[in-house]
């Protein structure tokens, strides 16, 4: 006779829980999912799932907003100038707060497509031939209020700039101007040179 340790044993099966297909959520749930991812994980992620994911993330503009928070974490620099420039063409002119680098063949692209912007910060600016494209973007930007660029180079005249800056800018509330210093050319450093900041109420 077979003793009771030698009879087998049955394995309790959990039933399996249904297979759902991500794909056929409705847009707007998927709208609402991919506000609280923000644009990094859209673009580096949530885009690439699916063709239907996809088509959300590049017809939406709604979920542009507010470009180039947090691109620069993930990517280097061209690469992140070129995700932010798809960026700005899905949010098909919505985009009210920008932040990353730009080089002056870029501010007419930012213009064109973020007519309604109201905070703009360029980290990198670093072409001073293009001062004078920078002040006709700005004058464009009409409902610009927060302004912030961090200039790669020293500038000898940078109060005619801070000048330039607030007549292009009428409506500002709030400035900062950020220039290289000589040992910061020198020492490729990203610190902070010369930091000029108006603030009005």
């Amino acid at each position: 006779m077979l003793s009771s340790s030698a009879t087998p044993q049955r394995k309790c099966m959990k039933p399996t829980s249904p297979v759902r297909d991500w794909a056929a959520l409705p847009q707007d749930v998927l709208s609402t999912i991919f506000l609280k991812l923000g644009p990094s994980e859209i673009m580096l992620g949530a885009e690439h799932v699916c063709t239907a994911w996809r088509r959300v993330a590049l017809e939406e503009p709604a979920l542009w907003p507010r470009i180039g928070e947090q691109l620069g974490r993930c990517v280097g620099i061209e690469a992140e100038m070129a995700m932010e420039r798809v960026a700005l063409t899905c949010a098909a002119g919505q985009c009210e707060a920008f932040r990353g680098c730009l080089h002056s063949k870029d501010l007419a692209y930012l213009v064109q497509r973020a007519p309604s912007l109201k905070s703009l910060d360029i980290k990198r600016f670093s072409n001073y031939e293009g001062t004078g494209q920078l002040i006709v973007a700005l004058e464009n930007l009409l409902l610009l209020e927060n302004l912030q660029i961090h200039f790669t180079y020293s500038v000898k005249r940078d109060v005619e700039i801070l000048q330039s800056v607030c007549q292009a800018c009428p409506s500002l509330k709030k400035l900062v101007l950020i220039f290289a210093v000589k040992n910061e050319i020198e020492a490729n450093s990203p610190s902070v040179g010369l930091l000029i900041s108006l603030y009005s109420s």
